[in-house]
């Protein structure tokens, strides 16, 4: 093995990054809360943090005489593994016991992964989307993080021990292939991420590498040294760099949103690490300035000595303590979640992890790898004889859907009434030109009269003042008085389109529009948005790719509550996008605005209102319709109190009972615009198959009976 030639590396406790430790953890707990939109950033901060001190750790034993993988294998299980084995042990026991079917449903399946440290790719191939904060959360969705952590503890060292058998300037080479890593990782996730969901990119092994990489670049003589001659020869400026890298910090952290921006996945992530590398780089070098200072003070360093307990337990904690559960929200709540999980941490370190860490000598030894492998299959077991959460979906009665009465708004005429006077001449208004209409010259040239009539509008909610039409005359001879009869465009194929809640909508508006003579398809999918995305991942691409395979006569749009936090320039954009495309087709839309749900889903009112121009605009082609006559203004559980549920326990999805009543309420909707639709009674169709579709049971328990 090639002979250490470091003596500037930073073996030595450095206080402040004790400090950055607390804010990495407190900014993942305030984000987790709710209240700190960029806080998730904190992560980063702890993969770069983690980098510097195990690449330390580890040179620290090539001078020591050379690097034992077994050593440093059971001193990283003795650090971490106990504290995590007690957290999955009592949070499976109190799932088993109180927890949710939902809940006792995601221990079962991510407590084996949890316990392999693998909980990053399960959540990857659960797609469910770290960023659907509305989905049912799981005990173990953050051991995600700890699981990266945990494997590149088992990769690099094996690298580093390569590196130095091999190379004649290790600490060079070193330094080189951690940063050539970073490149790499960077550029895996910008060749995987697609503008869509960004599960895969988040939480991948090799995209989120590059920060714990660079992490570890900090580590090597070459990164010290020149970081120590910055701090030698330029503290002041060292110290005023410092407290800019963590304004910027801190900056980023209020201000970036993880589900929406794009950039954090091309870019935007390893510039933030990159921002984390100097601070931890300047720090480690031995700057003793106000930045120094500030994060060395004792507060914060009492918080980064648990902030492994902190993150541990926080989740959990979280999860047990739902603003249902506590039944208060906002800040109250934060502050008690806040105060138990440090409580948990506490006992965490003075029961679990220093006792285990420093009190037991050789707790792994080979005499007592037996211990280790007891305590792992003690907590497996608890696993397996957690039973499987027996639930059902909901049943509810056909016969009282649509018994509720519908808005006035909602019944828009579809006939010229004609009065019946004598004139010389009348006036004709101007009626739809679209497949299936008469034109006014048409009617010109037909053997009716009438006197001036009047078109009511078409959009169903749409006001007086912006619904009134500026007609064109024309003049014909004064025939016996009649009605004239507009007719109206056919429905043809129906193409409903939307995301995740149009999901859960659609196969009841599917039964019920083809009881009613339509032929109806669906491509809603969950997180399906018409702002951003690539074609899997965007109502634009769906649209394009279903015209080809499916020939839609007519298509709605349930408007996404995805496109809320979109600015109403973006959502002007891409609904004039979706439009054109519509219109180049020659097909006719309707767009209905989505229903209220417990997220802040304020800004789809804007979306709404842009649909609601367009149709105003476009009125022979494009209705908008509003569902809040039917929905109400909030998302509630069981609406009428029969105990069946309309909405899914997250209140944002959609259970049977409100499929049903909103299938009912959009095919009444249709055959008032449209031909062809001819509108059965719930009872011919809502007690179908479909209610015992498998997504009304997706979370586990989330359409069961309300007690």
């Amino acid at each position: 093995m090639a002979a250490s030639t470091s003596p500037t590396v930073p073996w030595g406790h450095i206080a402040p990054l004790d400090g950055l430790r607390a804010l990495a953890v407190v900014g993942v707990l305030v984000f987790h809360a709710g209240h700190l939109q960029g806080g998730f950033l904190g992560v980063d901060l702890f993969f770069v943090l983690s980098g510097f001190l195990i690449t330390s750790l580890l040179l620290r034993d090539t001078d020591g005489g050379g690097i034992s993988l077994t050593t440093f294998w059971t001193r990283r299980a003795r650090r971490l593994l106990p504290a995590v084995l007690v957290m999955i042990a009592v949070a499976s026991v109190w799932v088993a016991i109180w927890g949710s079917p939902a809940e006792i449903d995601g221990v079962r399946r991510s407590g084996p992964w949890a316990l392999l440290y693998g909980s990053n790719w399960f959540e990857i191939s659960e797609s469910g989307g770290y960023w659907a904060s509305f989905q049912q959360p799981g005990m173990f969705d953050h051991l995600w993080s700890l699981a990266i952590e945990e494997q590149f503890y088992v990769l690099w060292p094996l690298v580093v021990v390569i590196v130095w058998r091999f190379a004649r300037r290790p600490h060079a080479v070193l330094s080189g292939v951690a940063v050539a890593g970073a490149i790499a990782s960077v550029a895996v996730m910008a060749l995987l991420y697609g503008g869509g969901d960004p599960t895969r990119v988040y939480m991948g092994t090799d995209t989120r590498a590059s920060s714990i990489l660079l992490g570890a670049a900090l580590a090597t003589a070459p990164a010290v040294r020149l970081g120590r001659r910055m701090v030698d020869a330029r503290p002041e400026r060292v110290d005023a760099l410092l407290l800019l890298a963590l304004a910027a910090l801190a900056l980023a952290w209020f201000t970036i949103d993880g589900a929406s921006s794009q950039v954090l996945y091309r870019g935007g992530l390893v510039a933030h690490s990159a921002l984390c590398a100097v601070i931890v780089a300047l720090l480690a070098a031995g700057s003793h300035g106000r930045a120094a200072g500030l994060l060395a003070a004792p507060s914060l360093r009492w918080i980064g000595r648990h902030s492994y307990g902190l993150y541990l337990w926080h989740w959990p904690v979280y999860v047990v303590l739902s603003p249902d559960r506590m039944g208060v929200d906002g800040w109250t709540l934060t502050l008690v979640r806040i105060a138990v999980s440090v409580a948990c941490a506490v006992l965490s370190l003075r029961f679990v992890e220093n006792p285990v860490r420093f009190a037991v000598p050789a707790p792994f030894g080979p005499r007592r790898i037996p211990r280790l492998v007891q305590a792992v299959a003690a907590v497996a077991a608890v696993l397996l004889v957690i039973p499987a959460p027996t639930t059902e979906i909901a049943a509810f009665d056909p016969a009282s859907i649509g018994t509720t009465t519908t808005s006035p708004l909602d019944q828009p005429s579809t006939t010229i009434a004609v009065a019946s006077i004598a004139a010389p001449a009348t006036t004709l208004a101007p009626v739809h030109t679209a497949a299936g209409s008469a034109s006014p010259a048409r009617l010109a040239n037909q053997p009716v009269s009438a006197t001036a009539s009047t078109m009511a509008p078409n959009n169903a909610s749409n006001s007086a003042a912006s619904t009134s039409l500026t007609t064109t005359t024309t003049t014909v001879a004064a025939l016996p008085s009649t009605t004239i009869v507009v007719p109206q465009p056919d429905a043809g194929r129906v193409l409903w389109l939307g995301d995740s809640i149009a999901y859960d909508l659609a196969p009841g508006l599917l039964a019920a529009l083809d009881s009613a003579g339509v032929d109806a398809v669906s491509e809603a999918f969950p997180g399906v948005r018409l702002v951003g995305g690539d074609d899997i991942d965007s109502v634009v691409g769906r649209l394009s790719s279903a015209i080809d395979r499916i020939r839609p006569d007519t298509v709605i749009l349930q408007l996404s509550i995805w496109d809320a936090d979109d600015s109403s320039a973006e959502q002007r954009e891409a609904l004039d996008a979706f439009h054109f495309l519509i219109r180049e087709n020659g097909i006719r839309v309707f767009y209905v605005s989505s229903p209220p749900t417990a997220l802040d889903d304020s800004g789809t009112e804007t979306l709404a209102a842009i649909a609601r121009e367009i149709a105003d605009v476009d009125s022979t082609m494009t209705w908008f319709v509003d569902a809040s006559s039917l929905w109400g203004t909030e998302p509630t559980l069981d609406a009428d109190g029969d105990g069946t549920p309309e909405r899914k326990r997250d209140r944002v999805h959609v259970c049977p009972a409100g499929a049903a009543s909103f299938a009912h309420w959009l095919t009444d909707q249709l055959d008032q615009r449209l031909d062809g639709v001819e509108p059965a009674s719930p009872i011919a169709w809502a007690s179908g198959d479909w209610a015992n579709d498998e997504r009304y049971d997706m979370p586990v328990g989330a359409c069961a009976p309300v007690d």
